[in-house]
């Protein structure tokens, strides 16, 4: 029954852990374009004739781990993982010991690749970035959990910055073989935590969180003597690391040597790299020209010579203007024609012409065509917008309201003398 369970942990792990997607280099970026390809068709399969999750699976979720493709492959894994580990017990040959040695460094590594991957982006404040002007005046009960969640944690940086660094502890630890069983322990802590976060808040990575609970989870349990002795009996271990590696070849052992100094620089360098790249394009976009960031209010709107009223504006109309640096900006209402909607405010990029006093809204950044184009006249505290939209002549007069919101100033306070 041993022998099955660890055929069954490697089948398991090596599908959930999809190590051929680790790095961005050429000879993984054609691995796994094959591998996922196999995935799912594989996936479909069995979709088709037992899960039935959807009866079309939805593979691009946006960012979204938790798509109904990624429920059917999680539980296709897990079939087939079952099914294999059955099979190779009646062929298998290799070493029990080997195999088991190998599954706890794909895990641990696996591990280790993600905290420290998410732990440096959070230490560089991206994963979780400032909540925007616009964010700040959508009204709270408009939000998602998940944006909530992501809006309290960008707030404090120094509160992101104390994750992350937990986070990436937790990888630097995992990659020495003294210090494996801390950062383990220490890992299901924080991802326990991440996990129990995503299924509360309603955080679209709840299966890929999940695997990092397991993961821990299973490396605790092949420790579970040492665990126990050291809380419980309080006897110090003598037992000689079960990540000890025994190679006799020696290209073996310089081969190890020569990975484990890959990982270390393509995950550690590669990730502060990218942070930083991410940096400074968000300081070119902020340098672009742009309108005064803030919140404008609507003072006079008029469509085809016709003055409309800002008291008879309805949730479908637009209330007001937010423009913000990087291109940036949204309005006040749940009108999704032209642009999309968020929580009570519908988002678009813009572009100044400065030359020609114009302005091209569109509905992204990456869009090539704008959605319209209006004439624009800014003043120090006006900002008069007019043009052509859905072949309707329209005009507004915005003035600044010069907004600013107390979360912004995020105060601290070692004494109280009342609650706020």
């Amino acid at each position: 029954m041993q022998k099955f369970l660890t055929r069954f942990a490697l089948c398991y792990f090596v599908g959930t852990t999809a190590p051929w997607f680790w790095f961005e280099l050429p000879p993984f970026t054609y691995l796994g374009s094959a591998v996922s390809w196999f995935f799912e068709q594989v996936t479909t399969f069995f979709n088709t004739h037992l899960w039935h999750v959807k009866s079309v699976l939805n593979r691009d979720g946006g960012g979204s781990g938790d798509t109904s493709y990624a429920w059917a492959e999680y539980f296709t894994i897990v079939l087939c993982s079952f099914l294999i580990a059955v099979v190779w017990g009646f062929f298998e040959k290799s070493s029990h010991e080997n195999r088991m040695y190998w599954t706890r460094t794909l895990v641990r590594y696996f591990i280790a690749f993600n905290a420290l991957s998410y732990g440096i982006i959070k230490i560089f404040g991206l994963q979780m970035p400032e909540p925007s002007l616009s964010r700040y005046a959508t009204y709270f009960g408009d939000l998602l959990p998940m944006r909530l969640a992501w809006s309290f944690i960008g707030v404090s940086y120094p509160y992101e910055f104390f994750t992350g660094f937990i986070e990436l502890v937790v990888g630097l630890l995992l990659l020495w073989r003294r210090t494996i069983s801390l950062g383990v322990f220490i890992g299901l802590g924080v991802f326990l935590h991440v996990f129990m976060m995503n299924v509360c808040y309603d955080i679209p990575v709840k299966l890929f969180s999940f695997q990092l609970v397991i993961g821990c989870l299973y490396l605790i349990y092949l420790e579970r003597h040492k665990f126990l002795g050291f809380f419980f009996y309080q006897k110090a271990n003598t037992v000689e690391s079960i990540y000890q590696p025994y190679f006799k070849s020696k290209l073996l052992r310089v081969g190890r040597l020569i990975f484990k100094s890959f990982f270390i620089l393509y995950v550690i360098g590669g990730s502060v790299f990218l942070n930083l790249s991410w940096i400074e394009e968000d300081k070119a976009k902020a340098n672009r020209p742009h309108f005064k960031e803030d919140i404008y209010k609507i003072e006079t709107y008029i469509v085809n010579s016709d003055t409309i009223s800002t008291k008879s504006f309805t949730k479908m109309d637009w209330n007001d203007f937010i423009f913000e640096k990087g291109g940036v900006g949204s309005i006040q209402s749940k009108d999704s024609s032209l642009f999309k909607h968020r929580y009570g405010r519908v988002y678009f990029d813009y572009i100044l012409i400065t030359k020609n006093k114009t302005v091209e809204f569109r509905k992204t950044a990456i869009d090539s065509v704008p959605v319209f184009v209006l004439n624009y006249e800014e003043t120090k505290n006006t900002l008069i917008l007019n043009g052509i939209i859905n072949n309707k002549k329209v005009y507004w007069k915005l003035k600044n309201t010069h907004s600013h919101f107390p979360l912004q100033d995020k105060p601290f306070h070692w004494i109280s003398e009342a609650n706020r």
